[in-house]
């Protein structure tokens, strides 16, 4: 499952491949019919370590196995390209494949995500043939990545409109998430605003200009307007000053700094005034009509970093600190790079962390993803006594 690959596997292939997988070759592993004993019994009365898949002689792993081995970073051994390559040929439909590639791709093994995603891009799906040329474009073939480029531009799904219907409210009152789109299957995608009982949620979206960072940003903020629980700070510091300008002129904005450093660093103050404040009336975790959330959301945020370092340490004490005072803040950047947070560490590491939403966009998604991966790694590795 590490892999990518989230099927039954035939007993048959489990045994060839188990040997290339035994984490040191110097141990003397038991029988094969005794390890297939001991992995599908059940163990401390919850499941064995393999349970059956939906056809006879068929096994997949337990949920809990793979989530613990990805959650052991230090310990966790390379995944053979044999078991990669066995993933693709037993993958049975695009979704397996696709996470195949994601996967070989997050780990570096480059070969086995252009092999699992090219089909995929020749079939159509331009968010595959946009990875393509991402990968290309890293090895300096400019020829190659400029192919898939043109096979992502002939995928109506993935262009830069984003698919909503508006006859159908934004906002879920119950679940309180808010509608962006569709994913090409036709699933409804949500964006949640707050986590019922737990406290707002905060959210980056980063990519390259033109990629639809603005219109995400739209959407979730008219979610919620839509909803009546939210109040919004907005700070524009796009050059063109427009993103905005919709909202403002149908006077639904509380607070506005466009790219004024002075009003922007008040509204960040006034905003940690405020969760402080609540945090000792006991918190704002479920925003209502009467006790709304603040929703600030910032344009170009990367602007305002590299403007002021207070600017970045007060967003820094909201990400850490809001959730559960009703301040949410939602940040659009080109990348995630220290140098779009203005060189503070801590709040790169704090947005990248497993804590908030992340949508990374466009052709630069795809290097953002194993960015942001590596500084969760990087953080994780630290000495805490250095």
């Amino acid at each position: 499952m590490r892999a990518g690959f989230s099927g039954a596997v035939d007993i048959g292939v489990l045994e060839e491949l188990h040997l290339n997988y035994l984490p040191d070759s110097s141990l003397r592993p038991e029988s094969w019919s005794d390890a297939v004993a001991w992995a599908t019994t059940v163990q401390y009365g919850v499941s064995g370590l393999l349970i059956p898949g939906e056809y006879a002689d068929t096994w997949r792993a337990f949920d809990y196995l793979p989530d613990a081995m990805s959650r052991n970073k230090k310990n966790q051994k390379q995944i053979p390209e044999l078991i990669r390559k066995e993933a693709l040929n037993l993958c049975p439909d695009e979704d397996d494949r696709w996470l195949i590639g994601m996967s070989a791709y997050m780990a570096g093994a480059t070969q086995c995500a252009i092999e699992a995603w090219v089909p995929l891009a020749e079939s159509g799906n331009g968010s595959a043939a946009s990875n393509l040329a991402t990968i290309f474009l890293e090895m300096g073939d400019r020829g190659t990545a400029q192919y898939w480029h043109q096979l992502e531009s002939h995928d109506d799904f993935h262009s830069g409109v984003i698919p909503v219907d508006i006859s159908i409210p934004l906002y879920d009152s119950e679940s309180g998430k808010v509608r962006v789109g569709e994913s090409r299957s036709g699933e409804v995608m949500e964006v949640p605003l707050h986590r019922p009982g737990l406290g707002v949620c905060h959210g980056v979206i980063a990519g390259s200009k033109g990629v639809g960072k603005s219109n995400s940003l739209s959407l979730i903020l008219l979610g919620a307007l839509s909803s009546g629980k939210y109040i919004l700070w907005l700070m524009d510091w796009a050059p063109e000053q427009k993103h905005f300008k919709a909202l403002m002129e149908a006077e639904a904005v509380d607070w506005f700094s466009g790219d004024d450093l002075e009003y922007s660093l008040e509204i960040l103050a006034a905003a940690v005034r405020l969760l402080e404040f609540r945090k000792e009336g006991g918190g704002c975790k479920d925003p209502s009509p009467e006790n709304p959330a603040v929703i600030i959301g910032i344009e170009e945020a990367h602007q305002l970093f590299t403007a002021s370092p207070d600017a970045s340490s007060l967003c820094l004490h909201i990400l850490r600190e809001g959730a559960s005072a009703g301040v949410s803040l939602f940040l659009t950047l080109p990348d995630i790079s220290l140098e779009s947070f203005g060189g503070n560490k801590d709040l790169q590491e704090e947005v990248a962390g497993d804590k908030h939403l992340k949508f990374y966009m466009g052709s630069a998604g795809l290097p953002m993803l194993r960015d942001a991966e590596k500084i969760r790694q990087s953080k994780s590795n630290e000495d805490p006594f250095d």
